[in-house]
């Protein structure tokens, strides 16, 4: 399982939709029965702005993850559970 990705920049983002989401990863990380939760999200987040993808790893709708972005998300998952 994983946190639902940044999205800030996308064109239907507001603050109320943030806000939903926030509370979705809060679950998903803090109260899903799952066996583990992958870090999809902090691997694509832009540190200076944690609520959008990074520029490099953004396909250019600010949604979806780029192809290096793709490849950042499968670098971030932990050996031990390949």
């Amino acid at each position: 399982m994983s946190p639902i990705l940044p999205f800030k920049g996308w064109r239907t983002y507001c603050e109320e939709k943030q806000a939903i989401v926030s509370a979705v990863n809060e679950w998903i990380i803090n109260e899903a029965d799952a066996e583990g939760v992958l870090p999809f999200a902090d691997a694509i987040r832009n540190p200076a702005e944690p609520l959008a993808i990074l520029d490099i790893y953004d396909s250019g709708d600010h949604l979806h993850p780029a192809g290096a972005g793709a490849q950042a998300m499968a670098d971030s998952i932990p050996a031990d559970i390949l």
